[in-house]
């Protein structure tokens, strides 16, 4: 990617520009630092924390990455209820999981 610039940097989301002069394309990123949030799901995942006596904490997800997967659903006309399930039990998701068993 050439001629890229930092947009915006708030809430700690970054928002690259940029243009692809091969594609002729206009490029957008967000990055988010989401590291503390994977290190807590899995100490809460290796502690039993989440478990409750009636409930249990399945996953946490960052705000901006669930309205990023919303909007990826929506656009390929998939329920969000369904989309979240099959994201969730995805092995290749599962740092995003709480808990063990499946959702």
């Amino acid at each position: 990617m050439k001629h890229s610039e930092i947009l915006s940097s708030t809430g700690g989301i970054t928002t690259t520009l940029g243009f692809d002069e091969n594609s002729g394309m206009l490029l957008v990123k967000n990055s988010a630092d989401i590291q503390a949030n994977l290190d807590q799901n899995k100490e809460i995942r290796n502690d039993n924390l989440g478990r409750g006596k009636n409930m249990r904490k399945v996953a946490s997800i960052p705000l901006h990455v669930l309205y990023e997967l919303q909007a990826m659903w929506k656009a390929n006309d998939i329920d969000p209820k369904v989309g979240l399930k099959k994201f969730l039990n995805d092995p290749d998701m599962a740092y995003f999981r709480t808990d063990e068993s499946k959702v």
